[in-house]
Order: C-alpha cells, then structure tokens, then sequence
C-alpha cells in the first residue's frame, strides 16, 4: 500500500493529475510498464517540441535524399514591360504537365534581364550564388502575393539550406558538365526545395517562367538557346 501511494506521488509529480489519473486503475492498482511508456512519451515530446534545430537538420537530410530531377526545357516568357508577360505566366499555374515558376525569375546576372553567363571552371558554389533568387527569402518570411496589391497572401515554404544541397549533390553526380546540366540543377534544387509546391508530382514537359526584356537582348537569347535548344523540339499544338 505505501509503495503504490509513492508511485502515485511520484507520478503526480512528474505527469500532473490527468495523466495519473488515466494510468492508474479503477481498482487502485498501478501499471508500472504503463507509467513508464508513458512518462517516456512525454519526455519524448518534450524533446521534440523544442528541437527545433535538430528537426531542421533532419528535414534538410530528407529533402536532400529524395531528389526530383527537374530536365524539362524552360519554356520562357519575356517581353516589354507591362505587356502582360505576368499575367501569362500565372495561367500555367497548376498545369499538371508544367513546372510553374511562381514569380519573376531572376536568374539573370548582373541584371535580372541579362541571361546568365555561367562558367564551368568555376566552383559549383559559385553558380549557385549566381543563379539564386533573392525573392524567395523574402516569401518565405512574409509569404506570396501574385500582385503586389492583393491583400491575398500564400505561405510559402522554401529552404535555401536544402536548395544549396540539392544543387551540390545533383551536380556531383554528373561526371562531365555541361551548361544545361547547371540550370537543370537550379531548377531542380529550387522546385524540390519549395517544400509546399502543390504541382511537384507528375511527368511535366516544359518548366515555364517569366522574365521582360531579356528577349530584347541579343545576346542573352543566344546565351539562352545554347542552354535550351531543345524547346524546339516540342510540338506544343
């Protein structure tokens, strides 16, 4: 009897009340295996609550072990300013044969309209810094609008940790480089590390993305089809 009342004691100590009270039995009776799982529980989601940075490791780790290659041709809007290019490319969204950049893409280097000129004796690391979006630390801070003055605002979930990942380890995996392989590693970094991409599953055929006045420069579409010269080879009819 006295050795019950102190595991009761003890239990009310370290669970509180409720959780004692649906340990122990109508009779009075203490299950010591059922105590146990139980307080093992709760410190187990106590440790899971506030690991936050473990979480995040482990996260960054799955994400970078389960990679979707993204291949397809980037089929690419660009115009003069304010012709409606945005507009356009938000009526891809959702296409189920689409990868669908959901912003402006800004790739370009220096400026965001000039194609990026990517050299392959370079270090990985550095395309990377060259070809990655700024804009998307921003949604993820303080989400998505699809226009600057809607009130709407979607979260959006995007890890730069995981992008950098992912573009390494798809790079590492090619032995011979080429430029096509570095922009299919971005988008397939970028695609895989928006986490809630509500299109991700799915044969697609083209990656759609939108970008003014690169299609005024001359040598930015040349630079661009040297990366993309199958975007011809689609009958899009």
């Amino acid at each position: 009897m006295i050795f019950r009342q102190l595991i009761n004691k003890i239990a009310k100590l370290t669970l509180g009340n409720s959780a004692v009270n649906s340990i122990i039995a109508q009779e009075g009776k203490i299950s010591l295996r059922r105590y146990c799982k139980t307080l093992l529980r709760k410190e187990m989601l106590v440790g899971e609550f506030k690991g936050s940075k473990s979480q995040l490791k482990n996260m960054c780790e799955v994400c970078s072990n389960y990679i979707f290659p993204v291949t397809s041709p980037l089929a690419l809007i660009s115009q003069v300013q304010r012709s409606g290019g945005s507009l356009l490319s938000q009526l891809f969204d959702g296409h189920p044969e689409l990868h669908a950049h959901p912003h402006e893409l800004k790739i370009g280097y220096p400026k965001k309209h000039i194609w990026p000129k990517i050299d392959l004796h370079e270090n990985p690391q550095r395309w990377l810094e060259i070809l990655f979006e700024d804009k998307v630390i921003e949604h993820s801070k303080g989400g998505y609008k699809k226009e600057r003055k809607q009130d709407e605002v979607f979260p959006f979930i995007f890890m730069p940790s995981v992008q950098s990942r992912i573009f390494l380890k798809y790079l590492s995996s090619v032995e011979s480089k080429t430029l096509r392989d570095v922009f299919d590693a971005y988008m397939t970094s970028y695609f895989d590390a928006w986490l809630n991409n509500q299109n991700s599953v799915g044969e697609k055929k083209f990656v759609t993305a939108f970008t003014p006045r690169l299609a005024m420069m001359q040598d930015s579409m040349k630079s661009f089809f040297e990366v993309y010269p199958d975007i011809f080879e689609f009958d899009v009819s």
